[in-house]
């Protein structure tokens, strides 16, 4: 006895398969695009951010600077002959809270 195979091949279902396949290919690829260009910008925008920080850096160096020669600067008789003049009464303010702390004594 002979055994006689038929291969019927269902192109309905293979084109189907092939289109899928070529849709995922198509997926991954623009979402690799996507994610590449992503990466790309984050770099330039952290270089960018480094490089401005820098600059800022640069600058409160300079104001701690100035700071610093124009506080050697300051003294009682520079301050009266700028017109400044000694407080005869002194007045300190105090600070009014909203809230007062309550001591809670557990057992």
């Amino acid at each position: 006895m002979r055994t006689v195979y038929l291969h019927i091949h269902n192109t309905i279902q293979e084109k189907q398969i092939i289109w899928l396949m070529a849709g995922a290919f198509l997926g991954v690829v623009l979402l690799y695009g996507y994610f590449v260009n992503a990466a790309i910008l984050n770099i330039v925008t952290r270089q960018h951010a480094a490089e401005e920080l820098q600059g800022l850096q640069s600058v409160v160096a300079d104001l701690e600077s100035r700071y610093s020669t124009l506080r050697g600067e300051v003294t009682r008789e520079r301050a009266r002959v700028l017109g400044f003049v000694e407080p005869k009464n002194q007045t300190f303010t105090s600070e009014k809270r909203l809230v007062r702390a309550q001591e809670v004594i557990s057992n």
